[in-house]
């Protein structure tokens, strides 16, 4: 009985509880406004500090940079000493060919050269010893070492009188000397006379000489053939006027050449218009004979005509 009283006093409780707030919800009145905020609270604690992490890997290389200007040459240094002077070289490729074993000092007479450097001015003259070295010319060689060099009189090449130490026997077998600038250096032994003896314009038996033509025009050229010279004899071809109101009468040099082993020949020959100095005399129209004289003494001939027409 106790129990069932309880029971009813606490729902009665209950009831009255709900009763009693919806009426103090009736009663209360509008909401107000919101209030400040409060301060702010302060900072917190730093956190823990975090484990480093791995190194990163390295970065590309940067593109060189563009290369400065050149600076201001320095001042040239003093000379050094001049070394000891080396010896004389040998040239065992350099050698010598001359037109003829005699030299006759009022006669043309050609010299040709080989085995010298490539372009290398060369001196050629007379070694006399203690009388002087004439000099008879200079040449450079050309791209192979070669060279030549005629003389109309080499008396006056030599700008000496020779005559007078011939006649004095302080001449007569003469080393014929060529001398490079760059070392090279050739000798022949060359007999050595004053006066060329009186000879003959006839051929020599068994000789020959033919022209592809016996009339050109000045300027012009022509072809040499020759036979019936001695073996690898040296030949020197020149061309004499037959006329005495030509204003040359010496003998013209046209240049000069070997013979084979069987003592035959053929040489390009250029009728000379002058201006190339003395060895390149002018040839004026006339009747000439072209002679070929080899170092043997072989003489052959042929005649030629210069016409006054220029080519």
């Amino acid at each position: 009985m106790s129990k069932i009283i309880a029971h009813r006093g606490f729902f009665l409780a209950l009831v009255i509880s709900v009763i009693s707030v919806f009426l103090l919800a009736a009663c209360a009145g509008d909401s107000g406004k919101p209030g400040n905020s409060g301060n702010p609270g302060k900072p917190g604690l730093p956190g823990l500090q975090g484990s480093q992490g791995d190194p990163g890997l390295p970065g590309l290389p940067g593109l060189p940079g563009k290369p400065g200007k050149p600076g201001q040459p320095g001042l040239q240094g003093p000379a050094g000493q001049a070394g000891v002077a080396g010896a004389s070289g040998v040239s065992p490729q350099a050698a010598l060919a001359v037109s003829g074993p005699t030299m006759y000092l009022d006669a043309p007479f050609a010299i040709w050269g080989a085995g010298f450097r490539a372009f290398e001015p060369i001196s050629i003259y007379l070694n006399m010893s203690g009388e002087g070295h004439p000099v008879l010319g200079t040449m450079e060689a050309d791209a192979g070492g070669a060279w030549s060099l005629s003389l109309e009189n080499p008396a006056v090449a030599a700008g000496t009188d020779l005559a007078d130490l011939i006649t004095a026997g302080l001449a007569g077998i003469l080393t014929l000397q060529a001398d490079g600038a760059d070392g090279s250096m050739a000798s022949i032994p060359v007999q050595v006379l004053a006066n060329a003896p009186e000879k003959s314009i006839a051929a020599s038996p068994g000789a020959s000489v033919v022209l592809s033509t016996n009339a050109v025009d000045i300027g012009g050229d022509f072809t040499v053939w020759g036979a019936g010279f001695g073996p690898d004899e040296v030949l020197l071809i020149t061309a004499i006027a037959l006329q005495s109101d030509l204003k040359s009468t010496q003998p013209l040099t046209l240049g000069g050449i070997a013979a084979t082993a069987g003592g035959a020949f053929s040489m390009d020959v250029a009728v000379p218009t002058g201006g190339w100095g003395i060895d390149f005399n002018p040839m004026p129209p006339g009747v000439y004979t072209v002679e070929v004289t080899g170092g043997f003494g072989t003489i052959a001939t042929a005649p030629l005509v210069v016409l006054d027409v220029p080519k």
